[in-house]
C-alpha cells in the first residue's frame, strides 16, 4: 500500500502551519519506502491530483 503523508497549512498563520511543520520533521525521519511525505502548503488541488494518480491512502 502506497501512503502519502501531506503537510497542509500556512506557516504565516500560526497554528495553521502545524501540518507543514509535521511534514518537515517527518521528511527527516526514516520511514518505510511505501510512505511519501510532502509539504503542500495551501495547494489542495495539487494534493487531490497526487492522491488520485499514485496513492492508496492519505494521512
Amino acid at each position: 500500500m502506497k501512503i502519502l503523508v501531506a503537510g497542509v497549512g500556512n506557516l504565516l498563520q500560526g497554528d495553521d502551519g502545524f501540518g507543514v511543520e509535521v511534514a518537515h520533521r517527518l521528511q527527516a525521519a526514516e520511514l518505510p519506502p511505501e510512505v511519501t511525505v510532502c509539504e503542500t502548503g495551501m495547494g489542495g488541488i495539487h494534493l487531490v491530483q497526487e492522491i488520485s494518480a499514485r496513492y492508496d491512502a492519505l494521512i
